[in-house]
């Protein structure tokens, strides 16, 4: 996922996930324009006001001028996988960290250790 801030007389944030991009912003001219620079790139279609992203939902109440976030999927997500107790981190992993094959478990020990807490369906389930 990639993430682009401008700063103007109010904000536009752009967040990538693959095929996805979601554009917030302050003023409609802002969003505006920065969907008319994009589309001279990349082909687009406006689907209008995002209701799920990333398995969240997204509420729009224009009467209060806020959008709500709900992560209620996640947090059910947590319960199936024993996970509600879990702590918060911002990454797991320091950002200077490489993975490689030479990471992965060598013994059977280390592959039995592995089997206990399962990462993929975890993730894949909250996507």
């Amino acid at each position: 996922m990639s993430l682009y801030q401008e700063m103007l007389d109010g904000f536009v944030c752009l967040i990538l996930n693959v095929d996805d991009i979601l554009i917030a912003g302050k003023f409609k001219e802002h969003l505006s324009s920065l969907t008319k620079k994009m589309s001279l790139t990349f082909e687009m279609k406006n689907l209008g006001d995002e209701r799920y992203i990333l398995g969240m939902r997204i509420i729009h109440d224009r009467s209060k001028g806020c959008i709500l976030v709900s992560v209620r999927v996640h947090i059910i997500v947590l319960h199936w996988f024993n996970m509600q107790t879990i702590k918060e981190l911002s990454t797991p992993l320091p950002a200077y960290v490489r993975l490689s094959t030479n990471d992965t478990p060598k013994f059977d020990y280390e592959k039995e250790s592995m089997t206990k807490f399962p990462y993929q369906s975890v993730v894949g389930s909250l996507m």
